[in-house]
């Protein structure tokens, strides 16, 4: 081998170790997206649709609500066991539209909602591991109807409900995959539990905003006994459950530039009949449940002041 080519090869030995080196370097694709939400702060605004119906005895209610929740999230480097710590402050919370059997509570619900807030930490694939705070949104009151007199059960967002919407907020996709599941469970106490897992697919993608879609497989568990002397938070004591899922998925916008997701939509529908012991009396509640959220994410509070 002449010297000229001795002395290129050694060039590109070189060349091709630094670029190797270079490659070693840079950071995964989920720790680059941690480290761009390192110290952010950006604004989280949800709409609640709800329109649970209740037939009792022959007897039908129903509920027609629509509210919204603008919150502060502040995000920082976790000093205990996860990657990111988060702290989210409840901005405003306000109804936008209601029954007149449902609107005095829930307004009063709402107004004890502002000023509440969240501390929760999120692990290197921004699950959440950890969260604390908020106040019990849940309450029960005697009410008049033009059917009768009977009982109106409020109930905001539970904290179940609190750590999805941020998962969901803090949606990050795996790098090189098209579809993938992630196992799922709420707490819907006291009326049992859901369990099951969240399918997500890769969409399309629109410009720099790449869309994905999600859909819930869950069955319902119903609750365990109470034990003797406890207290029940339902105005009846509830002696069986059982629910099914009609459906239960959503959507997602992320915006690949900013790696940060920019909207969410989900729907919630379930069907079930609860046998419950009223005043002393058996009755077979029907209850239906659908339930609406939107998610936006923006870097300035452009909904309230």
């Amino acid at each position: 081998m002449s010297q000229w080519a001795n002395d290129m090869l050694k060039k590109f030995i070189f060349a091709a170790l630094t670029i190797f080196a270079a490659i070693a370097l840079l950071p995964s694709l989920g720790q680059a997206q941690q480290q761009q939400q390192q110290k952010a702060s950006f604004f989280q605004r949800v709409i609640v649709t709800r329109q649970p119906r209740f037939l009792i005895n022959g007897i039908s209610i129903a509920q027609n609500l629509r509210y919204e929740v603008v919150s502060r999230l502040e995000v920082a480097p976790s000093q205990g066991q996860g990657a990111l710590a988060v702290r989210q402050s409840v901005v405003s919370a306000k109804l936008i539209a209601a029954d007149p059997l449902s609107q005095a509570t829930y307004t009063q619900a709402l107004r004890n909602l502002a000023g509440t807030t969240f501390h929760y930490e999120l692990n290197d694939e921004n699950k959440v591991i950890s969260f604390r705070g908020g106040k019990r949104s849940r309450e029960v009151k005697s009410v008049k109807a033009p059917e009768g007199n009977g009982f109106l059960m409020t109930s905001l967002i539970d904290d179940d409900g609190w750590k999805e919407l941020a998962t969901l907020t803090f949606f990050q996709p795996p790098s090189q995959k098209q579809r993938w599941v992630d196992q799922m469970f709420h707490d819907w106490s006291p009326m049992g539990s859901w369990a099951g897992e969240t399918s997500y697919t890769i969409g399309r993608k629109r410009g720099k905003r790449q869309l994905y879609s999600y859909r819930h497989t869950m069955k319902f568990q119903a609750p365990e006994k109470s034990a003797k002397g406890e207290v029940s938070p339902l105005p009846f004591a509830l002696d069986t459950a059982d629910f099914k899922s009609m459906k239960s998925g959503g959507a997602i916008t992320y915006d690949v530039g900013r790696a940060r997701v920019e909207s969410v939509e989900e729907l919630f529908h379930v069907q079930g009949v609860v046998a419950a012991t009223v005043l002393g009396q058996p009755a077979r509640i029907q209850l239906e449940e659908k339930q609406a959220f939107a998610i936006q994410i923006q870097d300035q509070n452009a909904w309230s002041q």
